[in-house]
């Protein structure tokens, strides 16, 4: 996510405008049963098997692109068991520019 970062402000230098974009995601790696997630102000969902409680992970609060006071993304890793259940999610179409009203 750190790398991510720094490519998209490095994109958004090259524009003779300043760019005050970014981008929220949450990024998931599975290796057998362990997750790996980082998040940029999106959080991880899961609930476990028989369960009936949400176990939410949260993500940093702070987007890819241009932010004050940046720090590294922080990357959780989570064992599951089989069964389990994972969401994430993306701001997509509600943070989407364009329309009658922009």
């Amino acid at each position: 996510m750190d790398e991510t970062r720094a490519i998209v402000l490095s994109e958004f230098e090259k524009s003779e405008e300043d760019v005050k974009d970014g981008m929220d995601i949450a990024l998931c790696s599975l290796t057998g049963r362990t997750l790996k997630f980082a998040g940029a102000n999106n959080p991880l969902w899961i609930i476990r098997k028989g369960s009936t409680k949400l176990e939410v992970i949260k993500g940093n609060k702070q987007p890819i692109g241009k932010f004050d006071n940046a720090v590294p993304f922080t990357t959780h890793s989570v064992e599951l068991e089989e069964g389990d259940t994972f969401y994430v999610f993306s701001d997509g179409f509600a943070d989407q520019f364009g329309g009658e009203q922009n």
